[in-house]
């Protein structure tokens, strides 16, 4: 028994997936100030980028370009083209306008992975709409591959994880380690056993400080070893295939939020360490 113990435990790593993607929210939404180049700073240690739809085809198809001549795969936030009103009815009329982009763009399709929705479930989109979207999707443009970002609602609430996506994750925040957690860790063996094959998933790492991270104990110091937390678990967690970390700049969702660019030298350290790892530059 303990020598059987001993293979398992040796065994135990090789059956978590490498992670093949890591990058950061943000990155091309024109949250840059002037003189600032988020792209260009982060290049060197991901190979994802965050690209946001302006709705101006020759913009997004620049945004789309611009990513990829870095050497990063663009993850196209699509969902403003399908979705809009308090009632997230889906309309098509405007995707139009982005195949349009990606088209214009060069990229080809199967380098780029289309951001259907972000926390579909806080935001209480219907199921059905998501479905058509992504059936939208794979009839319009096959080859690309699709993402969704949910956002934990507690417990009660299971994750609903389309067999039609290609990546699935979700987002909880202001955890020192997600590891040692007992609610993140419940949760993602939620996940892990709803996730249908075929579909592989996204650990989304808390990247930014704010107000809310003070109260629960983490200075802006403290976010390096968060980093390095969430890279573990990564690492060590079956069917991981991509590390996206919450943000490269701050101020996306309140003034107050600092992002990892700015925050001290050593946790911007640790998530160059942390991305070249994971994409061997």
């Amino acid at each position: 028994m303990r020598i059987l113990s001993l293979i398992i435990a040796l065994l135990w790593p090789l059956t978590a997936q490498a992670q093949t993607h890591f990058g950061y929210a943000g990155i091309l939404c024109g949250l840059e100030a002037e003189g600032e180049d988020f792209a260009a700073e982060v290049a060197p240690f991901t190979n994802i980028a965050h690209v946001c739809p302006t709705g101006d085809i020759a913009t997004d198809a620049a945004r789309l370009a611009r990513a990829w001549e870095l050497g990063m795969t663009p993850l196209f936030h699509v969902e403003p083209f399908f979705f809009s009103g308090s009632q997230r009815r889906t309309n098509y009329d405007l995707w139009t306008t982005g195949q349009q982009s990606i088209a214009l763009s060069g990229v080809p399709p199967e380098e780029i992975i289309l951001y259907i929705a972000d926390e579909p479930s806080l935001r209480r989109f219907r199921p059905a709409e998501i479905y058509g979207v992504l059936n939208r999707i794979r009839f319009d443009l096959p080859a690309a591959r699709t993402m969704i970002i949910d956002g934990y609602r507690g417990p009660r609430h299971p994750p609903l994880i389309s067999s039609s996506l290609d990546y699935w994750g979700f987002n909880m925040y202001l955890l020192h380690d997600p590891a040692e957690d007992p609610e993140f860790m419940d949760y993602l063996q939620d996940v892990q056993n709803l996730t249908p094959p075929g579909v592989e998933l996204v650990l989304v790492m808390d990247a930014t400080h704010t107000p809310l991270h003070e109260e629960a104990g983490l200075t802006p110091e403290d976010m390096g070893e968060v980093a390095r937390n969430y890279a573990a678990l990564a690492r060590e967690t079956e069917n991981v295939a991509m590390l996206l970390a919450y943000a490269w700049p701050g101020g996306i969702e309140w003034e107050d939020e600092v992002g990892t660019r700015d925050l001290p030298a050593s946790v911007r350290a640790a998530h160059e360490e942390i991305g070249r790892a994971i994409i061997g530059r």
